[in-house]
């Protein structure tokens, strides 16, 4: 995938009344998208001063969109499975504010714990056989733009860098998955094939 162009091809037959997104791409790997889900949730932390200590404590919100090369990714959450030999995508735009994510532009970044600045991340990691991931790819420049969030929708567009030189565009419409606004942490899930 070094230096080639992600396609994200979101075909959503469960986006309610929505038409399918469609994304046009080329390269050397493509990558496409069959399946999507959004989830809203609030995060809490500490914010950094400037030596990297701990001051005081924020509370912000993100939205992540996370797209799959295999159907029924929401399904799986909620069934704490997952899926081997599956290229997952997640976008999330987060801000350490306690105000909702609106639609807009967001750039790609890495502020300081605490900074109200809304920012943009995308990571992108591929399971083999077993369900082992080989290296997460991150975004080191582009934007991500929400055009649309309501409770049942999050759309948008992408375009960024990864760290491997790799750029991903295309657009997106995904479901909200209900399974994925539950704390899943320490949660062990299972590989299927």
């Amino acid at each position: 995938m070094k230096h080639g162009v992600l396609a994200l091809g979101l075909l959503c037959g469960a986006c309610g009344g929505s038409e399918p997104k469609v994304v046009v791409g080329t390269g050397a790997s493509p990558f496409t998208g069959v399946d999507a889900y959004a989830v809203a949730s609030e995060v809490s932390g500490a914010a950094l001063s400037a030596d990297g200590s701990a001051s005081a404590a924020f509370t912000g919100r993100s939205i992540e969109v996370v797209v799959s090369t295999a159907p029924g990714a929401c399904a799986r959450i909620g069934a704490r499975t997952y899926k081997a030999s599956t290229t997952t995508v997640a976008i999330l735009v987060m801000n350490g504010a306690p105000v909702p994510i609106s639609p807009g532009a967001y750039g790609v970044g890495n502020p300081r714990s605490g900074d109200p600045t809304p920012f943009a991340a995308v990571t992108s990691y591929t399971s083999d056989a077993a369900c082992a991931g080989g290296t997460p790819r991150v975004s080191v420049s582009g934007a991500v733009t929400f055009s649309a969030i309501d409770a049942g929708e999050v759309s948008g567009s992408l375009d960024v860098v990864l760290d491997d030189g790799t750029r991903v565009t295309g657009s997106f419409g995904a479901p909200v998955c209900n399974a994925a606004e539950q704390n899943l942490a320490g949660v062990t899930f299972a590989c299927t094939p």
